[in-house]
């Protein structure tokens, strides 16, 4: 128990490891070490709830060494939640790989290995370099990942994505040197006890270091105008990618959280960060929306989903107060599991649909296509905050807590009409691709089909089988949080607590000893 806080880590970065030096193994003991490593980590991440569900934050320091040296993490609440959902979107990429996607990169469950180490990592670390660290390990495995399959508009997305990510890569360093610059140290409860006694000279490097760290999670958050790179990059991903990646903002997000809230002692250093995150997340939510609205295929509209979520999260975050904090962290849990439900669901219409792919346009019917339509619309609902799913009960508990706020009004207005518009386009999405007047071509198709005994709809989820049962695995998971809205919300708003009075999370770093050797 006292090694658990870094086994999230080490498991899936010693077996990414093997699996490189041992890749002439045959694919299926790869696919089988892949599997058992991600069931291992969702065992400790179990564990690590059980342990931090009364409120205790679990500490420790590679090295041997006491706070702020070494490498510090630190479980509590609210990291569980991130591991859990990383874990999860890690295991739904991995049964949807299963489905082929894996054989085409001989390194693909060694990356994917990589991935959930990295994850993990930025989830568990309290340290701002370490935090540079892991966000450097899962974006080179993404890296990856993105170009596991072959194309031009893959390459081109690709290199996107890594001269954007280079750029913030660039920033962080700087926001780092800045902060260390002033304060002497980069572990997060040590520069919470320092950053208020900082002198007048120094407090405006510790802003501008501060502020460029707000751009590098927005960046990593896709917050307007820094989302740039997310629709072509999620779009050109393949699917089981695609879903792993809709956890990606959130990580961008979860920092924003847990670092300016770790450090809200010091509120003339965070000024400029607590007066833009409010405006700059709804502005993020309305230019998401119009992506929704403009999108041509499946594969866009999930893509700019993801920055509606984004939006959303930002602005409930940006009232920094425990009802909207708790909310929104119930919002992030089912915009992540619907997210990436949606892409896997789009890889299964566009396999459907062959030629016409998952083109907004009136194509080839998908004929008894029930199985595939009701999967489109669990996962639609889901997004649009539909009763009874998960994503109403959020976008309902966000709607409540952010009227008690001075800015409630244009959350209210600005997210009200968003869903609006978001179930205008997923409904016109659905008619387009599932139901439509059939014409005298489509009636000769359906024949044809029926003849054979087998449709198109039929045929893509027999040979999808693992991505179907990914898209079930995160729609049943979405589902569960409707059931269990009730113990779910108010652990969430235990987290909510100890996130704004970080002050157990801090003492817990401090009070590490560390062991004496004996001779």
């Amino acid at each position: 128990m006292t090694h658990l806080p870094a086994l999230p880590i080490l498991v899936p970065l010693l077996m990414g490891g093997l699996l490189v030096a041992l890749r002439s193994l045959p694919p299926a003991l790869h696919r089988t070490a892949a599997g058992l490593t991600i069931l291992a980590v969702l065992t400790i991440v179990l564990l690590l709830a059980s342990a931090t569900a009364d409120g205790t934050v679990l500490a420790y320091i590679a090295g041997n060494w006491s706070a702020p040296f070494g490498i510090a993490l630190a479980v509590d609440r609210l990291t569980v939640v991130m591991l859990l959902l990383a874990t999860i979107a890690v295991l739904a990429c991995f049964c949807s790989a299963t489905d082929g996607e894996d054989a085409q990169a001989p390194h693909f469950h060694a990356l994917l290995c990589l991935q959930l180490a990295g994850l993990c990592g930025a989830f568990l670390t309290a340290d701002l370099f370490n935090l540079f660290v892991f966000f450097e390990l899962l974006l080179i495995s993404s890296y990856g990942l993105l170009l596991n399959a072959h194309g031009g508009e893959r390459v081109t997305a690709t290199t996107h994505y890594l001269v954007v990510n280079l750029v913030g890569s660039a920033l962080f360093l700087i926001s780092v040197a800045l902060l260390y610059g002033v304060t002497g140290t980069l572990n997060l409860a040590d520069l919470a006890r320092r950053l208020p006694l900082l002198s007048s000279t120094d407090l405006p490097l510790a802003q501008v270091g501060l502020a460029l760290l707000l751009v590098v999670f927005g960046i990593k958050a896709a917050m307007a105008p820094l989302y740039f790179w997310l629709p072509g990059t999620y779009h050109a991903a393949s699917a089981p990618v695609a879903a792993l990646f809709a956890v990606f903002t959130k990580i961008g997000v979860y920092c924003i959280a847990r670092v300016f809230n770790t450090l809200s002692g010091s509120p003339a250093a965070l000024e400029l960060v607590t007066r833009s995150l409010l405006p700059l997340g709804l502005v993020t939510l309305v230019l998401g929306t119009l992506g929704v609205l403009a999108a041509r295929d499946l594969r866009a509209l999930a893509a700019s989903l993801i920055i509606v979520s984004s939006g959303t999260l930002l602005a409930a975050f940006g009232f920094f107060s425990v009802g909207t904090t708790a909310t929104a962290l119930f919002y992030l849990a089912n915009s992540t599991l619907a997210g990436a439900a949606f892409f896997l669901v789009a890889s299964l219409v566009r396999l459907a649909r062959a030629e016409h792919e998952d083109h907004l346009n009136i194509g080839t019917p998908l004929l008894r296509s029930g199985m595939l339509g009701a999967l489109f619309v669990a996962s639609a609902m889901t997004s649009a905050g539909l009763p009874p799913t998960s994503g109403f009960v959020a976008k309902l508990g966000l709607l409540t807590a952010s009227a008690r706020e001075i800015s409630g009004y244009w959350f209210w207005a600005i997210l009200l009409t968003s869903s609006v518009v978001i179930l205008v386009a997923l409904a016109r999405s659905g008619s387009l691709i599932f139901w439509r007047p059939m014409t005298a071509e489509h009636l000769r198709l359906a024949s044809a089909n029926a003849a054979l005994g087998r449709t198109a709809a039929t045929e893509a989820l027999r040979v999808s089988r693992g991505t179907t049962a990914a898209v079930v695995l995160l729609l049943v998971c979405g589902a569960a949080l409707t059931v269990y809205a009730a113990p779910v919300q108010r652990y969430l708003s235990a987290a909510a607590i100890s996130l704004a009075a970080p002050t157990r999370y801090i003492d817990a770093i401090f009070s590490v000893v560390p062991v004496e050797r004996r001779p």
